[in-house]
């Protein structure tokens, strides 16, 4: 099994309101920073273009950081430096330049804890800690998440809490301790629906969906992505309703309900269409093979169906769409488990050598 995918972040948590932006909002900034203001106020926007530009386009994003660095740097205001470098860096990190992201959050950090600033601190921390999660050095991960969780709770930012108890349960989900990773969403929800915030609400049933995959509880899952569905629904939040959808689909396909299976990655893909998201094309392009090769080894559906549906090929066809597509955008990590899944389905057609 593939497993449930969550992207942007090479983590379980979906950073929505980072997702949320539309050209309306960038269309907004980009006129605003035509008018005669002094370099603080450029900065303030250059960093802010940077910011909702980071899902969208990360080398743009970049551009406008890299712009807001120098302005800060002739201008001399470290604040507006240190946010340009965070912003540079979490495009850096959604671009997968993992070790150059890590170099821009440092010199962040440095200039935060030079200038006493708790709240850059804190949040620099985090992210310095989202970077060793995606280099795999949990120990330097779980350090960087402690840190800012310390600086949260002494400034009482209950928003910032609630996003470290959900990158602590990562991390211990990764380890396989998936009772503490539980204790930790939970939470993070409970901070969450204190503040009636939808998107973080979603984002916690999203992340105890996925655990409950990994613990093989597929109604459990299932049940907590219903629930997380529901609350990007309220927002119009269509990109990570698209990713669930995906995500749902996986604990239908291990029950073998086949047709919410296939209803559900279908679903997905053709929001990925529409919202032109690339990685969610070819992760559920991958899905659906994955799908039609289960459905190929299933015995009892080959006797009830009388095996009309070529399954071993349409599942063959969809995996190479989704490598295809993955390679394409350059993302070679991504592709690695369909590939095995394509070998698996060439070696059940016959296909040794392609296989």
């Amino acid at each position: 099994m593939s497993g449930p995918h969550i992207y942007g972040q090479s983590t379980q948590v979906i950073d929505v309101e980072s997702l949320t932006t539309g050209d309306f909002v960038f269309d907004s900034l980009n006129a605003a920073f035509n008018k005669e203001w002094n370099d603080t106020t450029k900065i303030k926007l250059l960093n802010e273009i940077s910011w909702h530009l980071t899902p969208i386009d990360v080398d743009k994003s970049i551009v406008f950081a890299d712009s807001a660095i120098k302005l800060s740097e002739k201008s001399d205001w470290k604040i507006g430096k240190a946010d340009a470098l965070n912003n540079k860096g979490e495009a850096l990190r959604n671009k997968g330049s993992f070790d150059e992201a890590l170099k821009q959050h440092k010199l962040a950090l440095e200039i935060f804890l030079e200038l006493s600033d708790s709240k850059g601190e804190a949040k620099t921390e985090s992210n310095i800690g989202i970077i060793y999660f995606n280099l795999s050095d949990f120990s330097q991960s779980f350090k960087h998440f402690d840190n800012a969780l310390d600086i949260y709770q002494i400034l009482k930012n209950q928003d910032g809490i609630l996003n470290v108890y959900g990158y602590i349960g990562v991390v211990f989900s990764n380890f396989k301790q998936h009772e503490k990773a539980i204790e930790y969403f939970e939470k993070a929800l409970q901070i969450a629906e204190k503040m009636n915030n939808n998107s973080k609400i979603a984002t916690q049933f999203n992340n105890l969906g996925l655990t409950f995959v990994e613990m093989k509880e597929y109604s459990k899952a299932i049940t907590y992505y219903e629930k997380a569905l529901n609350e990007f629904k309220k927002i119009n939040e269509e990109f990570n309703y698209s990713i669930t959808l995906g995500n749902i689909g996986i604990p239908y396909m291990e029950l073998k309900n086949y047709s919410m299976a296939r209803k559900s990655f279908e679903e997905s893909l053709a929001m990925a269409v529409k919202l032109g998201d690339q990685y969610g094309v070819a992760h559920q392009y991958g899905n659906i093979g994955e799908l039609y090769l289960k459905m190929e080894g299933d015995y009892y559906l080959k006797v009830n169906e009388g095996h009309e549906t070529d399954y071993l090929n349409e599942a063959i066809r969809y995996l190479k769409l989704s490598i295809n597509e993955f390679n394409s955008l350059g993302a070679i990590e991504d592709q690695k488990d369909y590939l095995i899944i394509l070998s698996d389905a060439y070696a059940l057609n016959g296909n040794y050598k392609s296989s």
